[in-house]
């Protein structure tokens, strides 16, 4: 399997990714310099931003179309899957969302060709007040 891989933000989502990207070769698959010799690529986003997420989302588009000309797999994997999953898949339907801190769905995405959505659910929660 040949993986590309593009990271943005900050140094967790670095860390993360060099564990990925180690982890991904150790079971035997080959990291390459560009999305045009993958066959999946993987981006790790951020959402600090506004402006951030616009740009990781147009970048997310961009990957998801030369994905379907040239035939890689997309996963998006970081911080704007929590935050923005289902615009994501809005502009990426294929691709495949790991949240950060899971690396093991994250490496299965990518080596065992599997589509995956790894969000976790938050639950609804209302505070009450005291009233006085």
């Amino acid at each position: 399997m040949r993986v590309y891989v593009e990271v943005y933000g900050c140094w967790l989502n670095k860390g993360e990714a060099e564990a990925f990207k180690s982890e991904v070769v150790r079971r035997g698959g080959v990291l390459v310099d560009s999305p045009s010799e993958a066959d999946v690529v993987v981006v790790f986003t951020c959402a600090v931003r506004g402006e951030t997420e616009a740009h990781m989302l147009t970048r997310i588009t961009r990957l998801s179309e030369e994905g379907a000309r040239r035939g890689f797999r997309l996963v998006v994997a970081g911080c704007l899957v929590n935050v923005r999953p289902r615009t994501i898949l809005e502009v990426a339907p294929d691709a495949s969302l790991v949240e950060p801190d899971a690396l093991d769905e994250l490496v299965d995405a990518v080596l065992k060709g599997r589509r995956v959505v790894a969000v976790r659910k938050y639950e609804r929660r209302c505070w009450l007040m005291p009233r006085f």
